[in-house]
């Protein structure tokens, strides 16, 4: 009987083991994500910004230019304020952490027999909401970007080319 409790504990342990790996590389994964979301969405925010004139000369539906930076800017947010409840999300887990053990020390101490014990840690639907929403508004925030610029592209004319004399060398030159 001593070998099979062995071997239960063994596996709890492995499983432990597992589960604090999964939990470094979500976290890994989580922050890689924030930083694309934020990076791509801070990007396309001010490269439209600046290159406005240049990729829609007529301004047409400038409204949908204006819905795509509300979009990245939600996205940028979300993501900022996800991080902040993650953060404090860490601090509750490991405060509660901390208290399991108090407790598991002091049940020791009095003799109690211990039967099973784990400690509970939920996942935060703010967080995920968010997260989700970042997600989201990014990529209609991609959506209304190119359709503005792709629109403005459509409805342009072509620049006319024309030919050209340089006095220095008196060649003729296609622009």
């Amino acid at each position: 009987m001593a070998g099979n409790e062995h071997a239960f504990e063994q596996a709890k342990l492995n499983t432990a083991a597992l589960f604090a790996d999964s939990l470094k590389l979500h976290a890994q994964i989580a922050e890689g994500l924030d930083k694309t979301l934020i990076s791509l969405s801070g990007g396309a925010l001010v490269l439209s910004m600046t290159f406005v004139t240049t990729l829609s000369p007529g301004k047409s539906l400038l409204p949908v230019l204006f819905l795509s930076w509300l979009c990245f800017g939600i996205s940028i947010v979300c993501v900022i304020i996800a991080m902040r409840k993650a953060q404090n999300s860490t601090v509750r887990d490991a405060e509660t952490l901390a208290k399991f053990i108090r407790e598991l020390d002091e049940k020791q101490k009095g003799g109690y027999l211990l039967d099973e014990a784990t400690p509970e840690i939920a996942r935060n639907v703010a967080i995920t909401w968010l997260n989700n929403t970042a997600i989201g508004a990014f990529l209609f925030g991609i959506l209304f970007l190119g359709l503005f610029v792709g629109f403005n592209l459509w409805e342009s004319k072509p620049i006319p080319r024309c030919i050209v004399l340089t006095k220095s060398a008196g060649l003729l030159a296609k622009i």
